[in-house]
């Protein structure tokens, strides 16, 4: 059955386990990461611009759910927020994160976590990841759809980046949207520079 459904949808059957772990493995081994997400259809779209860098580089950038901006700057043990018009220095890479999770819609959030592997923000898996992943098409690419906890979470089925993730709470839709994703090529130095005052 397994090996009809992969004729037939041209994907490779896997269990919700191991899209999983492939997916955390695709963002553990990315050298740099761009990419751009955006919430959709809310009445106050949030987004955010990411940069990333190995081993400690970050620049989340992006329009908060008040639809005011917001920043986070990793640059190793060099760490700032900006809300509004005011840099605060952040305690560590998790707390950053977090920071951001809910004024980015969890768009600024989910990406981060996996690079930096936190907990805060994960992705968990739901049930025992041994039922087969859904095939579906979404935005003309093949995707595995699967059940994260809280979510449902979309993965690009031959990069195994994040395309879609979807969760609700109370009466706010959080529908993210991968755009644009670029890895392993050149980010300028200058983007993880926080400005001056």
């Amino acid at each position: 059955m397994l090996v009809a459904l992969g004729l037939i949808t041209g994907m490779v059957p896997l269990t919700e386990g191991q899209v999983f772990a492939r997916m955390k493995q695709a963002y553990g081994a990315a050298k740099t990461l761009k990419v751009q997400v955006k919430l959709a259809g809310t009445k106050n779209p949030a987004t955010a611009n990411i940069w990333f860098s190995r081993p400690d580089q970050l620049r989340v950038t992006g329009q908060s759910t008040f639809k005011s901006s917001y920043e986070l700057l990793i640059n190793g043990q060099d760490r700032w927020l900006k809300t509004g018009d005011d840099w605060s220095r952040v305690v560590s890479v998790e707390m950053g994160i977090s920071s951001i999770t809910g004024i980015s819609g969890l768009t600024g959030s989910t990406v981060p976590s996996l690079l930096f592997r936190t907990s805060w923000g994960a992705l968990l898996m739901e049930g025992d990841g041994k039922r087969t992943a859904k095939s579906e098409t979404l935005a003309g690419k093949k995707v595995y759809a699967i059940p994260a906890i809280g979510q449902k979470i979309w993965v690009d089925a031959s990069s195994f980046f994040l395309v879609r993730t979807y969760a609700k709470a109370g009466s706010f839709i959080y529908d993210a949207r991968y755009r644009g994703t670029v890895v392993n090529e050149p980010v300028p130095p200058k983007v993880f520079v926080k400005p001056r005052d």
